[in-house]
C-alpha cells in the first residue's frame, strides 16, 4: 500500500527511565523504525521542566555499567549548567537531538561500538548531562565518537567539553568506597584492566571528587578537531 512503508532502523532500541526510589532502570518502550522514534520523541515532556534520567539502549543491552555488554566500555559525556531557557541551552538540546539521530540512524563513527545513550536533568543542580555509552575502550574508538560529537556541537553553536570515563573506574571506586557506594551488592574492587587499553604504557588516573556523581579521567578529554581555514 502506498505510503505504508516504514523506515527500519539498523537495530532495535529500548527506552528506560531511572526509578528515583529503587535506583533501577525501568523499561518503558521499544522502537525499531524512524516513525516509532519520532512518535516517542515528539510526545516527550519538555525535558528542561522535569527531573529525570533516561536511557536509550541498543537491542537487549541493559543500561548498567556492570552488564556484560558495558563492563569493558565507558561513556562520553558533556554537561550544561545554567538557565534552561537560555539560547545556549537550546543549542545544547539541538546538539543532543542531532547526536541521537546520528546514533539511531547508524551514521555515527564506530556505530557498532555504541551501546546506547543517556540523558539526565537535575533541576536542583540546574544541570543537564548527555552521555554516549561505548562497549570498547580503544582510544581510536572513543576519540572518533567524541570528535564527531564536537562537530555536531559546532553545527549547533554549542561548545561543551566532551570527556571520556571508562566504566571500570566508576565501578571500581563504588566497590572500594562505601561512602559513595549505593549498591551494597557491588563486587570487591579489582584493578583497571590496563592491557585492554594501552598494551605497554601505564595509564595515570586523576580523580575529581567529592561532590561528583561520576569520576573523570582528566587526561582523556577529547580534543576538538581542527577545521581548515579558507
Amino acid at each position: 500500500m502506498p505510503g505504508s512503508e516504514r523506515s527500519e532502523l539498523r537495530d532495535k532500541w529500548a527506552i528506560y527511565e531511572l526509578d528515583g526510589k529503587t535506583w533501577q532502570p525501568v523499561k518503558h518502550y521499544e522502537f525499531c523504525t524512524a516513525e516509532e522514534f519520532w512518535l516517542l520523541w515528539n510526545n516527550l515532556p519538555e525535558l528542561h521542566s522535569i527531573e529525570t534520567t533516561f536511557y536509550v539502549m541498543k537491542r537487549n543491552i541493559a543500561p548498567q555499567w556492570e552488564s556484560e555488554d558495558n563492563a569493558f566500555g565507558g561513556r562520553l559525556e558533556c554537561a550544561k549548567s545554567g538557565s534552561m531557557s537560555s539560547p545556549e541551552q537550546n543549542n545544547f538540546f539541538c546538539f543532543i537531538r542531532d547526536t541521537i539521530l546520528r546514533i539511531i540512524g547508524a551514521t555515527i563513527p564506530e556505530y557498532d561500538s555504541v551501546t546506547g545513550f543517556e540523558f539526565q536533568v537535575s533541576q536542583k543542580k540546574n544541570t543537564q548531562r548527555f552521555r554516549v555509552w561505548i562497549k570498547h575502550c580503544p582510544e581510536t574508538v572513543f576519540r572518533a565518537v567524541g570528535q564527531e560529537m564536537m562537530i555536531i556541537q559546532d553545527h549547533n553553536g554549542a561548545d561543551e567539553l566532551v570527556k571520556f570515563c571508562p566504566f571500570y573506574t566508576i565501578y571500581q571506586k563504588e566497590a572500594s568506597n562505601d561512602k559513595y557506594n549505593k549498591r551494597k551488592d557491588a563486587p570487591p574492587p579489582r584493578p583497571l584492566d590496563i592491557e585492554q587499553w594501552y598494551k605497554s604504557k601505564p595509564h595515570r588516573i586523576n580523580w575529581t571528587r567529592p561532590n561528583k556523581e561520576w569520576l573523570v579521567m582528566k587526561d582523556l578529554v577529547i580534543s576538538r578537531p581542527r577545521t581548515n581555514e579558507q
